[in-house]
């Protein structure tokens, strides 16, 4: 679980440094989510990830995770969720 979190860490700040460039990053969470999907990753898993984020992060931050921030963490964690999962559905073998 520890490296699963550093790697998450890691994607995080690549997507918050790459806001901008949504060209960059859209691409790379795609291939992200296709691997996920063979890691047996589900739809649901998405939002229970998303729920643990916000609580670390409030937990971490303190009296700094302002409203403001946990707004912005949100739309951030929403943009990649969404593209993931999409992406996820696409790529899940369809069963008859």
């Amino acid at each position: 679980m520890i490296a699963q979190g550093d790697k998450l860490m890691k994607m995080l700040q690549q997507v918050v440094n790459g806001l901008d460039q949504p060209e960059v990053i859209i691409p790379a969470l795609r291939e992200l989510a296709i691997r996920h999907v063979a890691y047996g990753v589900e739809p649901q898993h998405y939002a229970m990830v998303g729920t643990a984020l916000m609580r670390t992060l409030k937990h971490e931050l303190g009296a700094d995770f302002t409203p403001e921030i946990r707004n912005a963490w949100i739309s951030a964690y929403d943009l990649i969720s969404g593209v993931m999962s999409g992406a996820a559905q696409h790529a899940a073998p369809r069963t008859p």
